[in-house]
């Protein structure tokens, strides 16, 4: 397994690398075996990845329902307000006619 994603400033020396990494040191990882390559091994630091990409899930769920509650409150004060800016004209073909009667 390569350290190079696990240690962010690249060690310079075998010391150094020793330093950072004792012997013994055990690195939280996923094994995805049904894919190939780097993207077998994932390093994980305090959330696994399934739960990160649940709370993003429900972040942008979350963040999409206030935005289009929002949206529609926005499309009914301007609505109200095309309502009470723009009146009809009176009907002039009522108001000409003369009653006989």
């Amino acid at each position: 397994m390569d350290l190079q994603p696990y240690l962010k400033p690249v060690p310079r020396t075998e010391g150094e690398l020793d330093e950072r990494v004792p012997v013994g040191t055990s690195i939280p990882i996923y094994l995805f075996p049904d894919l190939k390559g780097q993207a077998r091994v994932r390093l994980f630091d305090v959330v696994p990845p399934a739960e990160a990409f649940h709370r993003d899930a429900m972040h942008t769920l979350n963040s999409a329902l206030r935005a289009l509650a929002l949206t529609a409150i926005v499309v009914f004060v301007l609505s109200r307000l095309r309502r009470l800016c723009f009146t009809t004209p009176p009907d002039l073909a009522n108001a000409n006619t003369v009653q006989i009667g």
